[in-house]
């Protein structure tokens, strides 16, 4: 929801990082979806903007804006619409590296 996404920016903010939120109306899940449970979408979204930022494909809405913008990323993180960010001081990379291993 609203709060959800309003602490995802803030910390993308915060740690000069990329953000999009995706909303999409009910149709539109279920076309993306191509008749699976709507929680498909995000697995057909991220292919797609994989896809784009790997192979240069042209992505189709919604996502043609945030292909252009994630050119060249080295990392993508989804989070889903109700996952609260609650400690905006830690970065991503204290949460991704490997044990032992430096993260790069």
């Amino acid at each position: 929801g609203f709060l959800c996404s309003a602490s995802h920016e803030a910390y993308a903010q915060k740690h000069s990082l990329l953000q999009h939120s995706v909303v999409l109306k009910p149709e539109e899940f279920r076309a993306l979806c191509e008749g699976r449970a709507p929680q498909w979408a995000k697995i057909v979204l991220l292919r797609a903007l994989l896809r784009s930022i790997q192979l240069g494909e042209t992505p189709r809405a919604p996502l043609e804006e945030v292909a252009r913008k994630a050119a060249g990323v080295r990392w993508l993180l989804w989070l889903d619409a109700d996952a609260l960010v609650l400690d905006h001081d830690r970065r991503l990379e204290q949460l991704m590296r490997p044990r032992g291993k430096a993260f790069r």
